[in-house]
């Protein structure tokens, strides 16, 4: 990702729906007492994962996977800076694209309000229960992540 790329990740952050935030953990952090990168991979599950029970089941408290089963299938991330031990951190969260039965989600790490650390890439595919064949995404999802997420 090029110098152009973030500048224009932080032009649309407002364009994000959704917005977890944290602190940097003395668990978080590496021998370079920085946070390690893997962290930051278990960070924006969690985020999604809001995301997600936000967008889809705000009134359900239980396994929303059980309804709504995702797999992922795929992992695009790019690391441009650093956090810090005690450090707070945002991470903003919107669907990119929504296919026949998949969908792409968008996370960015951010810190100092602006400075975006993370940017993440992750395909979902919504599948059978027991994951052995993928299945296409319902009408009823299909438009609350539509209008969740202003695609």
């Amino acid at each position: 990702m090029n110098k152009n790329q973030i500048e224009t990740i932080v032009k649309e952050l407002n364009q994000f729906p959704h917005k977890v935030e944290g602190k940097a953990r003395f668990e978080d952090i590496d021998l370079m007492q920085v946070v390690h990168n893997q962290k930051y991979i278990y960070w924006i599950e969690n985020a999604r994962i809001e995301f997600l029970r936000d967008m889809l089941f705000p009134n359900f408290d239980g396994n929303f996977l059980d309804i709504f089963p995702l797999l992922i299938v795929r992992h695009e991330v790019d690391y441009f800076g650093i956090t810090r031990f005690n450090q707070k951190y945002e991470i903003y969260s919107r669907v990119a694209k929504l296919g026949r039965s998949s969908v792409q989600m968008e996370n960015i790490v951010v810190i100092n309000d602006i400075e975006p650390v993370v940017h993440n890439l992750t395909t979902f595919v919504h599948t059978e229960k027991d994951f052995s064949k993928s299945r296409e995404i319902p009408a009823e999802f299909r438009e609350k992540i539509l209008n969740f997420s202003r695609i």
